[in-house]
């Protein structure tokens, strides 16, 4: 595990290659009311708790000069580690695990690719929701080819329902698998 300063908290805070951040010790010295002298006051750095938001990524509450500001920890890690020479705007998670802020398993991108790299591991039997498999969904054209059974009766068999063995047919689902493009509503 390796650690480098947070950019734009440097001498303050420090994130780790897996994801981790602590607060650095440091002494700051200051006027007292009460004696004549400055006083110096030690702060042992500390691992910062993180909180979790809606979307499930991890942010951090970090401050500089009484100033306080949540931020991401892929974004923090990404700059660290990460040298952003296309200035690309995005940190994208490689593994799909909004929590898995490990340096390797993040990258820079563009808002476009972010999207196609989110599309690309959530279709097909990848989807955690789905019930399918792609061998299934390739069942289910050939038995939509044949023409002998009714969707109702093609989704029953497959454990799935009418609707999704349509969005099948007309390319509104699977069509990564079955290379069957989505029909024009009337």
């Amino acid at each position: 595990m390796e650690w480098r300063n947070v950019v734009g908290y440097e001498g303050l805070y420090e994130v780790s290659s897996t994801g981790l951040l602590h607060s650095v010790t440091r002494t700051i010295e200051y006027n007292s009311p009460i004696t004549p002298n400055a006083v110096r006051r030690t702060y042992k750095g500390k691992l910062i708790s993180c909180t979790t938001n809606k979307l499930g990524y991890t942010r951090a509450r970090l401050s500089v000069g009484g100033v306080n500001s949540m931020r991401s920890v892929h974004r923090l890690v990404a700059e660290a580690f990460h040298p952003n020479s296309y200035n690309k705007p995005c940190v994208n998670h490689i593994n799909e695990v909004k929590d898995d802020n490990r340096a390797t398993n993040l990258e820079w991108c563009t808002y476009s690719e972010n999207t196609q790299h989110s599309v690309h591991k959530i279709t097909g039997d990848n989807h955690y929701k789905t019930k399918l498999t792609n061998d299934d969904v390739l069942s289910i054209v050939t038995h939509l080819k044949e023409n002998i059974k009714t969707q109702e009766e093609i989704g029953e068999f497959h454990g799935t329902t009418k609707q999704i063995v349509c969005d099948i047919k007309n390319g509104r689902s699977w069509s990564g698998t079955t290379g069957i493009t989505k029909c024009k509503r009337k």
